[in-house]
């Protein structure tokens, strides 16, 4: 990482949960405040108060992407070529990206499938799964849609990096390991 600040005399990253919030930001930089809690299962106050420090001592700052506060790992000189890729992707990823996702792991799904694996109306899963066929990221058959998988990992998609793609599936692997309460996001 290149820079450790101290806090209190200590090394900031000798404490394990911040040591955490920044290994998973380095992962997926960007995440925003709500899901780097649930992912890492922290209380919101827990969250809060290390990303407050770690924030303090420069080693993350935020940026206001429309209504999410995301955090990104700071490194000295330029910020890291990730940071600026996980800008674009956050643009639109949200519920899009999810809805891809759920048709990923299902390998083949129905709106109303994909709508209650990720807790959304049936119309909204359509919705974005009209989105999604329109950019060729997934194909419909006798209402059935499946994923179209990139064979390559250098972007194939206009605008969306194959890797994108690639992380929100294991993102989204990992919260569904959740129970349904904290699974479910609008």
């Amino acid at each position: 990482m290149g820079r450790v600040s101290t806090y209190q005399g200590l090394n900031l990253l000798e404490q394990p949960t911040r040591r955490r919030i920044v290994d998973h930001l380095n992962l997926l930089p960007g995440d925003h405040f709500r899901s780097i809690g649930r992912s890492l299962h922290l209380s919101l106050g827990t969250t809060r108060h290390h990303l407050t420090v770690l924030a303090k001592q420069g080693l993350v700052r935020s940026e206001r992407m429309g209504s999410k506060l995301r955090y990104f790992v700071v490194t000295k000189g330029s910020p890291p070529p990730m940071n600026e890729t996980f800008k674009q992707y956050w643009k639109y990823r949200d519920l899009r990206v999810r809805v891809w996702s759920a048709v990923v792991r299902a390998r083949e799904a129905r709106p109303s499938t994909v709508a209650a694996s990720l807790g959304v109306s049936r119309q909204l899963a359509s919705y974005h799964l009209r989105r999604l066929t329109e950019l060729g990221l997934v194909t419909r058959s006798h209402g059935r849609y499946r994923a179209v998988i990139p064979g390559n990992l250098d972007g194939g998609y206009p605008g969306v990096p194959a890797s994108m793609l690639l992380m929100s599936s294991r993102s989204e692997q990992s919260r569904s390991a959740l129970p349904d309460s904290r699974n479910r996001r609008h």
